[in-house]
């Protein structure tokens, strides 16, 4: 089972009584745009290759749990799906950096609302995830071209089950996290270690 599973399905144990199983409920897709303003965004935008001068925008691939999350919500298969391996669409999300009149970075159309998760579910955040990315950064996607700018820089503990962490605040509160956790997966039963990257939002006034 993969680590980070592993680590969910423990943390709803974590209080005086387990919480059963069947009340555990995913987050849903909801479509959405959320921007970050300011400096922060440059600085955000940097981590992904963007930059003012250079490139502007950058489509990401979603994880596996997202993208049945958002078919769920969209539901635009001719023979409607059952599961999450009967073939679903694969699903991106856009970020795109504007300089004008002020910096900002804006990500959708997806996200999956965490205040309709169970249990502890969480108002005003919003969180979009990777597929699994091998640990030898085998390709040239966005995503595997993050950890390779995470890895060179500050602030990567590879010695972590959580390599990095760093947010960015905008003037409006807006917050927006990049989070790598370490992951595993299981082709033909070998073991492949690897990551997943989360991008977590924080709206205000929730």
């Amino acid at each position: 089972m993969n680590r980070t599973v592993i680590k969910f399905m423990a943390g709803l144990c974590g209080l005086a009584a387990c919480m059963p199983a069947f009340a555990a409920k995913a987050a849903a897709a909801v479509e959405r745009r959320i921007t970050l303003t300011g400096p922060a965004a440059l600085a955000f935008g940097e981590l992904f290759g963007l930059s003012p001068d250079n490139s502007s925008t950058v489509s990401l691939r979603l994880g596996r749990s997202a993208t049945w999350m958002v078919y769920l919500l969209k539901q635009d298969t001719k023979v409607r799906l059952s599961n999450d391996s009967e073939g679903v669409p694969a699903r991106y999300d856009v970020i795109e950096l504007s300089s004008a009149p002020m910096p900002s970075v804006t990500i959708s159309p997806y996200w999956l609302d965490e205040a309709t998760r169970l249990p502890e579910p969480e108002a005003g955040s919003y969180a979009l995830d990777s597929p699994f990315i091998r640990e030898d950064l085998p390709d040239t996607e966005p995503w595997t071209l993050l950890i390779k700018r995470l890895k060179s820089g500050p602030g990567w503990d590879n010695g972590a089950d959580t390599p990095f962490k760093r947010c960015f605040v905008s003037p409006d509160r807006v917050q927006l996290c990049v989070r790598v956790l370490r992951s595993d997966d299981y082709p033909d039963n070998k073991r492949v270690p690897g990551y997943v990257a989360l991008v977590e939002a924080h709206l205000p006034d929730h």
